[in-house]
């Protein structure tokens, strides 16, 4: 599952307020990965509000907190139900994906008919 479908999930269950463990580069550099998956869901309009906290480290940028208004928008839950699905997932992959999967499965039973068929 993706960082931005566990994200999501995390806000349909309740949770609004995000933020890193302290104030420590490292913990800064850990909390990017949310940071940067509620800034792409707020874009995407996957969120009804998203209000997003950056913290200046040796000249760069870092996302350190971040809060959620609203929870999910429609589009947001539309994404999740999908994301979650089968269909979703199956819709993820390119046809010739499946396709490709699909021909190894079916050489695979034609080689146990075979098998079965001829002693």
């Amino acid at each position: 599952m993706s960082d931005l479908t566990n994200i999501l999930k995390r806000v349909r269950s309740g949770e609004s307020a995000f933020s890193a463990a302290d104030g420590t580069p490292d913990a800064l550099r850990e909390f990017q990965v949310i940071g940067k998956a509620l800034a792409h869901a707020n874009r995407e309009g996957f969120l009804e509000r998203c209000v997003l906290g950056k913290e200046s480290l040796r000249g760069d940028l870092y996302y350190n907190k971040a809060f959620v208004i609203g929870g999910l928008s429609y589009k947001g839950e539309q994404y999740l139900r999908q994301e979650t699905t089968v269909k979703g997932w199956l819709g993820k992959y390119s046809p010739s994906a499946l396709q490709w999967l699909f021909g190894i499965v079916a050489g695979l039973v034609l080689a146990a008919l075979v098998r079965w068929l001829v002693p």
